[in-house]
């Protein structure tokens, strides 16, 4: 049986819909095991899949490179004065309000994990950072038109 979103899979095109739909809604391994009636290693092959995806289309949408730390420091030409007398760093529209959002975000959504391999940290703030770009557009049917284009090799 051919799969076009994953590459030699042995189960079906609308099987692998149905994990990536219950990924997008945020289920874990072992959830959508128990739904979709698949072993939870063949599940996590493919949330690795997934994940590895992600990282693919976030570093494609903001490419970076090198070191960068960031702290409390502020970035850019002024200080704009924002309600009850406390400072924002902006620009025009501009500014920085958004990683702390970003952060709360991760750190909300990793601490379900309860820790986890530092070799698959990377993929899991890279799907935090997927899923926080897309918070307002329907991850699914990008993961499903990147995985329709190119499809996803399992590890």
């Amino acid at each position: 049986m051919a799969n076009r979103y994953v590459y030699h899979s042995r189960i079906s095109d609308a099987k692998f819909r149905r994990i990536l739909r219950l990924f997008a809604l945020d289920l874990n391994a072992v959830q959508i095991a128990v739904l979709t009636r698949l072993s939870r290693v063949s599940i996590n092959r493919h949330l690795t899949a997934l994940r590895q995806r992600m990282a693919r289309l976030c570093e494609q949408a903001a490419p970076m490179s090198g070191e960068i730390e960031v702290d409390e420091s502020y970035f850019g030409a002024r200080r704009a004065k924002g309600k009850h007398g406390r400072g924002e760093w902006a620009r025009d529209e501009a500014h920085i309000n958004g990683i702390e959002g970003f952060w709360d975000y991760a750190k909300s959504r990793l601490s379900k994990f309860r820790g986890m391999n530092k070799r698959t940290f990377y993929l899991h703030l890279k799907e935090c950072e997927f899923r926080f770009n897309h918070r307002h557009d329907e991850g699914y049917e990008i993961l499903l038109e990147s995985c329709r284009k190119k499809p996803i090799k399992l590890s």
